[in-house]
Formats: C-alpha cells, sequence, structure tokens
C-alpha cells in the first residue's frame, strides 16, 4: 500500500505533469505543417520583431522538448491569471469570450504556392454591451522575474517583448483591427535595487528610498494595442509593425521548409531599431547544433527531441509502479 505523505503528493503531481505533458505533445503533432499564433513575429526590412525564427521553423517542423515540473510552475501562473481575470469579468457582469471561443485562422502562400495554415487562439476578448460583438482583444502575460518586472513594466523601463507586442497585434488584426491590450501581471514582491532615474514612473508600484528603488509591489502593465490604417500603434505611437511584416514571417518559416534553409535573421525592436542577436537568442536550445547542413540539423535536433520524449514515458513508467496500491 501507498504510504500517504507529502512524497506521494509530490509524486502524484509529476506524474500528472508528464501525462499532460505527453497529451499535449501529440495534440502539437497533429498540427505538424501549422503555423502556430504562439510563435507571432514580423519582419521589418527582413530583420525579426520577436521570435527567432529557427524555434518557430522547428515547431512548424514539430520538433519540441518536454517542459520540466519546475518551470511548469512559472508557466501555470501565466494560465491561472487568466481565470483569475475571467472570474472578475463575471463579477462585474462583462460579457467575454476565452480564447477557444475566438480562435484565428488565415493561410499564407509559399513560394511553390503551397498553402499554409497559420492558427491561434487570443487569450480573451470583451464583447460590446450593446450587440454582443467582440470589441477588445486581450493578451495576457505573466512577469515572473526580478528584471523582467523592471523592464517590462510601464512604470519601469517600459519595454515589453517584441513578440508579445506581434502576438497581440496579429490576433487583433485578423479580428479586424479591434483594440487590443496587451496584460503585464507580477503577483509577487520583488527585491529591486535600482536608480529611480531611469525608471519611468518609479512611484507606481515601486518601494522608494533617497535615490534607490529597493522593492516592487505586485502590479499590473496594461499597453494599448491600436491601428491607424496599416500601421501598429503601441500606446498611441506608431511602430514598425505592419500585418504584411506578420504575413513575411510566417511566409519565411514556411518557405525555409521547402528549400531545406536554416534562418538566419538579426533583430530589430517594435520602432524599428536594432537589438543585439546574441541576447535575443539567449535562451534558444540548439546553438550546440552545427548549422552547416540543414538536414544534418534537422535529423540531430529529431534524435534529442525524440530522446527526450523517451525520458517522459520512462519517468510516467517509473512513477505509476512507485504509485501502484
Amino acid at each position: 500500500m501507498v504510504t500517504m505523505n507529502k512524497t506521494t503528493f509530490y509524486k502524484y503531481l509529476k506524474l500528472g505533469h508528464y501525462k499532460k505533458q505527453l497529451r499535449q505533445r501529440k495534440e502539437s503533432l497533429e498540427k505538424v505543417g501549422i503555423l502556430r499564433g504562439g510563435n507571432s513575429s514580423a519582419l521589418y526590412y527582413n530583420k525579426v520583431i520577436g521570435i527567432n525564427p529557427k524555434e518557430t521553423l522547428l515547431r512548424y517542423l514539430g520538433m519540441e522538448m518536454p517542459i520540466d515540473f519546475d518551470s511548469m510552475l512559472l508557466l501555470d501562473a501565466g494560465f491561472l491569471n487568466e481565470t483569475a481575470y475571467e472570474s472578475l469579468l463575471n463579477e462585474a457582469g462583462i460579457k467575454f469570450k476565452a480564447e477557444e471561443e475566438i480562435p484565428v485562422q488565415w493561410f499564407i502562400t509559399t513560394k511553390s504556392n503551397k498553402k499554409v495554415k497559420v492558427t491561434g487562439r487570443p487569450d480573451c476578448g470583451i464583447l460590446d454591451k450593446i450587440n454582443d460583438k467582440l470589441a477588445l482583444i486581450l493578451e495576457h502575460k505573466q512577469i515572473a522575474s526580478t528584471w523582467k518586472t523592471k523592464e517590462l513594466s510601464h512604470w519601469g523601463m517600459g519595454q515589453p517583448k517584441p513578440e508579445n507586442v506581434v502576438q497581440t497585434a496579429h490576433y487583433s488584426w485578423i479580428h479586424g483591427n479591434l483594440p487590443a491590450v496587451l496584460v503585464y501581471c507580477s503577483r509577487a514582491w520583488h527585491a529591486l535595487k535600482t536608480k529611480k532615474d531611469i525608471l519611468l514612473q518609479p512611484d507606481h508600484r515601486a518601494l522608494l528610498g533617497d535615490e534607490y528603488t529597493w522593492g516592487v509591489k505586485p502590479f499590473m502593465t496594461l499597453y494599448d494595442v491600436t491601428w491607424d490604417s496599416n500601421n501598429l500603434l503601441f500606446e498611441g505611437r506608431k511602430t514598425a509593425i505592419k500585418p504584411d511584416g506578420i504575413k513575411e514571417y510566417y511566409e519565411l518559416i514556411a518557405n525555409c521548409a521547402e528549400s531545406k534553409t536554416i534562418p538566419q535573421n538579426y533583430y530589430v525592436d517594435i520602432w524599428g531599431k536594432p537589438m543585439n542577436k546574441k541576447k535575443r537568442e539567449k535562451y534558444y536550445d540548439w546553438a550546440h547544433i552545427p548549422e552547416e547542413d540543414y538536414e544534418e540539423w534537422v535529423e540531430l535536433i529529431q534524435n534529442e527531441c525524440d530522446l527526450a520524449w523517451q525520458e517522459v514515458e520512462q519517468k510516467i513508467k517509473e512513477l505509476e509502479a512507485e504509485l501502484i496500491d
């Protein structure tokens, strides 16, 4: 008989995590050859506003690594934000639709004239009180680190992730250029020693000393994302993001897959200013894989992915064996 204690409870959670990962993996494999809204980015004079195109290409080809249990704790906090917001909207009597009720779907065309589907789901959409039509798109993001607390917030440095802005723009555009809000939320207190004079609004949520902040309270940062014809406006200011740029990014990915080419692009921010390529690719998992030959590159990454998923299956078997009554 299994002893009921903290270790058993923890194993139950890990078993659920690994089984969920495997289920999501099978669902993801059904979407191979579909471009995903979660990889939303745009091109600006052949430079990328957003996500490393290699990562997008590999996901398009069906190559994704499992997420470890500890990292999932962080990601789950983002999903819980959505549930919390929806609860408050219900209490306020505001009508809305959740992500699965307002999907987006459209197509790009490759150089070989092949149609490729692009799909996605905004996190939430607020409905007009009079006609119940979709009136406002919401995209929710979680802040879970001290540096991102300062970098992404409106009171800090006001520098949202380019891919977050493009994803919000993408869904807004496909839904008819509806106004949208990019929502960042930090639900923790952070120690943050920073000179006040480099922050935009240090008195908003920061805990202040004479010259420095020494911490920050939980907060939300909201950014307006709107359109002026084909120009995306971020907080009313014209950006380098256009619908054609979003299309071109997805076309780049599908064309690279067709031509068996590894994309090599530089990066700019939402204003079109250069960004450090090394920093933008800091968390790219496959930097150790040689890129001289496309097919070898794909094969080596596929082998590592297969091995990682085999390890997940083995962990499930081991935990199930330990937890048998």
